[in-house]
């Protein structure tokens, strides 16, 4: 069953992060000011599937943790745009997180 408000069938939204950076840091709107808000927007607009832009490695982790913490659990699919020496995700994630409820039954539905 989903979450969503009723008269709901699917709530999406879409999210650009904004990738973690120096500039933003030191005029206060770092991630660590951001990534809250990010989750409690996520959670009081009872999104279903939110698709994500410039996202870093580390803010998926701590976006992960976010939600957890606020009762959300989601799974995630994506990759990142950038293969280190060909082999290793780097730099921004295009990523869509999927309320797990959605997923519940479905063969194949975790990481």
């Amino acid at each position: 069953a989903s979450s969503s408000p009723e008269g709901h069938l699917l709530t999406v939204m879409s999210f650009n992060l904004r990738y973690d950076n120096g500039g933003d840091r030191r005029k206060g709107f770092g991630w660590d000011f951001r990534r809250g808000l990010v989750a409690d927007t996520i959670i009081a607009e009872h999104a279903d599937i939110v698709g994500t832009q410039e996202g870093l490695a580390s803010q998926l982790a701590d976006l992960d943790r976010e939600l957890r913490l606020r009762g959300g659990n989601f799974s995630r699919r994506g990759r990142a745009r950038d293969l280190r020496w060909g082999l290793f995700p780097s730099g921004e994630h295009c990523i869509v997180l999927f309320r797990d409820s959605l997923l519940d039954g479905q063969e194949g539905a975790s990481d």
